[in-house]
């Protein structure tokens, strides 16, 4: 009888381990392991700053070329297109929260919150984005130079600032 009541103990304590062990492993998966990356914007040679690229992964999108007289002209290779930076909204917040970018360059704001959020105006009309729920994107090429504020409306504790050289 001893024998059974060992061989009852080590079955429950395998059904067990091998529960948990099921359990963890997918409740706690690779791939809702978050990526933290040191900063999310970095300072170009000319003094302008880029965002982090949107596939996560702690790389930054490539500085504006410089020509010859070491002007920057606010272009990823092709002189006909701005490169976008890239504003994240995760944690209630827009980062990075103040962007500095060239006339005829884009900002994109991308959604990584569950919650939705807008990207609007402090004043005047410049932003002003649809609701954006999760992985919603919104991008605006800035034609004039100037300082925009701008907030979420739905949570105005929210704010950013694009400036514009």
């Amino acid at each position: 009888m001893k024998s059974g009541v060992t061989v009852a103990i080590f079955i429950a304590v395998a059904i067990i381990a091998a529960g948990s062990y099921f359990w963890f492993s997918n409740v706690v998966s690779d791939d809702m392991e978050p990526v933290y990356c040191a900063t999310d914007v970095q300072e170009c040679p000319d003094g302008s700053f880029v965002g982090r690229n949107s596939n996560n992964n702690c790389e930054f999108f490539a500085c504006p070329a410089t020509n010859v007289n070491n002007q920057t002209n606010g272009t990823h290779g092709d002189p006909t297109s701005a490169f976008p930076s890239i504003v994240n909204i995760a944690g209630f917040a827009f980062s990075p929260s103040t962007v500095t970018i060239n006339v005829g360059d884009s900002v994109q704001w991308e959604n990584k919150d569950s919650a939705s959020h807008t990207v609007t105006s402090d004043s005047g009309s410049e932003l002003d984005s649809p609701t954006l729920s999760k992985n919603g994107v919104y991008s605006h090429t800035f034609t004039k130079a100037g300082t925009f504020a701008y907030h979420c409306t739905l949570h105005p504790g929210m704010k950013g600032t694009v400036i514009v050289k």
